[in-house]
């Protein structure tokens, strides 16, 4: 969490700085994280996911500057004001930003390559052997296993009772491994890809009643509200103020870390089953995520407290004469 946090600090700064030797060690302290906990090497595709689609809106705003400067010019006040904020910081931005993902990826290449060859798969992690659990009936859980159904573990097997049924058939019949993995993925994916409401029915109460479950191992334990209550309130927040930066000032590597760490812990959380120390790096990471959102927010007023080293760029549009902004120093 330490390392992950720290990565999240460095990129912050080598964004507002411009400084890509940062943005490299950002990189590092991400794969550092990733090596030590295999949940922090899965968030990061999401937050790849939305760079790649703030990627393409870069390319279609870039078209747009230089298509319709003349028709901007004369246009409304708000949207050619953020056409040209757009212009001046969108890839300079977005080189920051990809250095930390190709520094990141770089640097996992090497244990995929060695899952690669052992195993013939270059996937991080390789947990097939879950996908079981979420077709046990509650009586088929052990003592010991009662953390997993504690934890939702069968939510599919409750939302498709008649495929759950079906396997719990076969088992009894042909013995514990009668189903094969891939069978159970596969409905596994099937079942919460076409039941998103259900699912998300069944597993809501399970991460709310751990989230704010006190400091423990194993299943949650009834405790004082106000620290799952705070760690809420600061991810909110960090939520917020980035989608405004990116509303407002396209600002969007805030969002593409805190939305991108944010969406794929719900992801995780909501496929698998839930331990209460599963939900402790988000709630760590909360201030820091707040923080950054902050303080990326503070540098956009008058009189900020951080200069940002590239407020002064020029518009990428070049057919016309750039759009006089307000000089927020």
């Amino acid at each position: 969490m330490a390392l992950f946090g720290s990565a999240l600090l460095l990129t912050a700064s080598a964004a507002m700085f411009r400084d890509w030797r940062m943005a490299v060690v950002a990189g590092i302290s991400f794969t550092a994280a990733a090596y030590l906990r295999s949940s922090f090497e899965i968030v990061m595709h999401p937050a790849a996911v939305l760079l790649v689609v703030f990627w393409g809106a870069c390319i279609l705003i870039l078209i747009l500057g230089r298509r319709d400067s003349d028709r901007l010019s004369n246009g409304r006040k708000w949207t050619r004001i953020w056409i040209e904020r757009a212009n001046s910081r969108s890839f300079a931005d977005f080189k920051i930003v990809a250095i930390v993902f190709v520094t990141f990826y770089a640097l996992t290449l090497p244990y995929r390559l060695l899952n690669l060859e052992r195993h013939g798969s270059a996937s991080w992690v390789f947990g097939d052997y879950y996908f079981a659990y979420p077709w046990l009936t509650d009586g088929e859980y052990t003592q010991v296993q009662s953390f997993v159904l504690r934890g939702g573990g069968n939510v599919a097997c409750r939302i498709d009772r008649q495929r759950c049924e079906e396997f719990a058939t076969k088992r009894r019949q042909l013995g514990a491994q009668a189903v094969p993995i891939k069978d159970y993925k596969a409905a596994f994916y099937d079942t919460a890809t076409s039941s998103p409401i259900a699912w998300l029915r069944e597993k809501a109460p399970v991460i709310v009643k751990f989230w704010f479950s006190r400091p423990t191992f194993g299943a949650p334990v009834q405790g004082p509200y106000w620290p799952g209550i705070l760690a809420a309130a600061l991810i909110a927040a960090s939520v917020l103020l980035a989608t405004y930066l990116v509303v407002g000032y396209w600002l969007f590597w805030p969002t593409v870390f805190i939305g991108g760490y944010l969406g794929g812990s719900l992801v995780i959380w909501n496929l698998v089953h839930l331990e209460v120390r599963y939900v402790y790096p988000a709630q760590v990471l909360s201030p820091v995520l707040a923080a950054i959102a902050l303080v990326v927010f503070l540098s956009t007023l008058p009189g900020g407290i951080w200069r940002r080293a590239h407020r002064k760029l020029p518009a990428f549009t070049t057919h016309a004469k750039p759009v006089e902004l307000i000089d927020t120093n």
